[in-house]
């Protein structure tokens, strides 16, 4: 049987690729949340605090602020619309489910006030939705710019 050398030379190159497959993973990790912290900046605004940080396992975005779940998922009529878009939800993510432990105005009347307006829906801006569709068409180019 013969070998030749060229094939074993392509296979070493192709296997040598993949040595350091732990730390090409992370670096796949952190450029996708490097593209798409600065979606959900974009729609949360001053509303939020938005950062990526490293895991254990990898890297993630956060969000923090009062009106995060309002934001991304609606409010009154529309509340907890976008739910199917993700894979776990707060269970309080409905029509209704923050003002019955609060100021009770929509659960009972069916709207509220807020700055002097009344509302009876906000609709939702699924902002972490729209960064996972990005990164999502996104990611075949980073792996391979990561794995050249």
């Amino acid at each position: 049987m013969q070998v030749q050398v060229s094939g074993v030379a392509h296979a070493l190159q192709t296997v040598s690729r993949y040595t350091d497959i732990d730390r090409k993973l992370l670096e796949i990790a952190k450029r996708l949340c490097e593209i798409g912290e600065p979606i959900i900046k974009a729609i949360h605004g001053n509303h939020a605090t938005v950062t990526t940080e490293a895991t254990k396992n990898g890297y993630k975005i956060t969000a923090s602020g009062e009106d995060v779940l309002f934001i991304e998922f609606g409010a009154g009529n529309q509340a907890g619309s976008e739910n199917g878009s993700y894979d776990a939800v707060p269970a309080s993510a409905r029509p209704g489910s923050w003002s019955e432990g609060h100021a009770q105005q929509y659960s009972t009347l069916g709207y509220w006030y807020f700055g002097g307006q009344k509302f009876t829906t906000v609709a939702p801006s699924p902002a972490f939705y729209y960064a996972y569709e990005y990164m999502v068409q996104n990611l075949p180019q980073i792996a391979k710019d990561v794995f050249k």
